[in-house]
């Protein structure tokens, strides 16, 4: 019974540390975030005439879109979202091991590597985000079509509920890649205590 006490009450103490390293690297996961999604969006944005000339395919007279005038903007996005997403589970699986490895608890690393992806998620989805409010674009191929009946208003609202279900389900995925990976961090980090 003392020794259960013994390391709750020690546990308790390193809580804050793991809160604390777990939100330094959340914020180098947010740094990648913004970088991801400055390139996709900028990438949207420079071919959002061609974006809008694929929305109106179907019309008569609309001509033909090129196949590289929309083809970038997407594989642009894919690309950088998987390098990004690959970099976040690096830097959640990294902050697990240190916290392991400085409190020697693997619960504490798992938190600190969960907090690191979760926070860095966040700022990633807040991020997007805005980054639809200033580019009129979802980062990949939707963009607000200037020549529609519908107000621009409603255009924007329908490309964020876009860009947030879209960030909901790959941060969902990635939430379960990021537990894998602190786990194995931090069992690493204790082990490397030792």
């Amino acid at each position: 019974m003392y020794y259960q006490f013994a390391w709750q009450t020690l546990r308790a103490q390193n809580r804050p540390i793991a809160n604390q390293i777990g939100l330094r690297y959340a914020l180098l996961n947010g740094a990648y975030g913004l970088l991801q999604v400055a390139i996709s969006f900028s990438t949207a944005a420079a071919y959002s005439g061609s974006l809008v000339t694929l929305l109106h395919a179907n019309d008569n007279g609309a001509g033909v879109v090129p196949l590289e005038g929309v083809l970038p903007p997407a594989l642009i996005a894919i690309i950088s979202c998987l390098v990004g997403g690959t970099i976040a589970l690096i830097i959640s699986y990294y902050a697990a091991r240190n916290t392991a490895r400085l409190t020697g608890d693997v619960g504490l690393g798992q938190r600190a590597g969960m907090l690191a992806a979760l926070l860095g998620m966040g700022i990633w989805a807040a991020l997007a985000t805005f980054g639809t409010l200033f580019t009129a674009t979802d980062g990949a191929f939707l963009t607000v079509d200037p020549f529609s009946n519908t107000g621009y208003g409603a255009q924007i609202g329908g490309i964020m509920f876009v860009v947030l279900v879209r960030a909901i389900i790959l941060g969902g995925l990635s939430l379960l890649f990021a537990f894998l990976l602190a786990t194995l961090g931090a069992n690493a980090g204790k082990n490397s205590r030792l």
